[in-house]
């Protein structure tokens, strides 16, 4: 890491993430989510927190249940790009087989509405346990005070994957063709611009 980039913060964008869920002993759950879900399901799993007694821990939970970030190569282990020998028959073109973490979106931005998406957290973590408020409220406070806004960033497209800005072309009417012609970065930003494709 640079010295400038130690000195520079980093900008605060809400990526999506890979979490290994341990519920109890035997129950482990893995998924994708956004880093600004990642406190919500905190207050209903707590944090991953082996090697810990169960006294430690705290009321209603055990030393094995708690929420873990996992790192994205772990999901690509065993990946193969060829199609399998068996496969052959059913794909001649031996299509590109793309990588879970690539399949997953794993590190795309969030570019939703930040008030869709609250709304959203509000339904799906349900209410917090001791306080009568949604959890989203628990932690971002009501929506109107930006608390949620601000944990979401205002993503740039200089910030996003080569893959989501193509993704995004193709959803506001971007040809496969039109997409085929358009090489690097740059390149997709433009074609991103002239399609009106909007952030946030």
């Amino acid at each position: 890491m640079t010295a400038l980039r130690k000195l520079a913060p980093e900008k605060q964008l809400s990526r999506r993430v890979y979490v290994n869920i341990t519920r109890d002993m035997t129950q482990t759950i893995s998924k994708v989510v956004w880093q600004h879900e990642l406190p919500l399901l905190e207050i209903i799993h707590g944090v991953d927190r082996e090697g810990e007694d169960d006294d430690e821990v705290g009321e209603g939970m055990s030393a094995a249940s708690g929420l873990k970030l996992v790192d994205p190569a772990k999901l690509d282990e065993g990946y193969k790009d060829k199609v399998s020998v068996e496969l052959l028959p059913y794909n001649k073109k031996q299509d590109r087989i793309p990588r879970p973490s690539e399949a997953h979106r794993i590190g795309w931005v969030f570019v939703g509405s930040p008030r869709l998406e609250y709304q959203r957290l509000a339904g799906v973590y349900d209410k917090h346990p001791e306080v009568n408020v949604s959890n989203a409220e628990y932690i971002y406070g009501r929506f109107r005070e930006g608390r949620f806004t601000a944990a979401l960033g205002k993503p740039e497209f200089s910030d996003l994957p080569e893959a989501q800005l193509a993704s995004l072309a193709l959803d506001y009417g971007a040809t496969v063709e039109q997409l085929a012609e358009t090489s690097g970065r740059d390149a997709l930003t433009k074609l991103c611009r002239e399609l009106g494709v909007q952030l946030g």
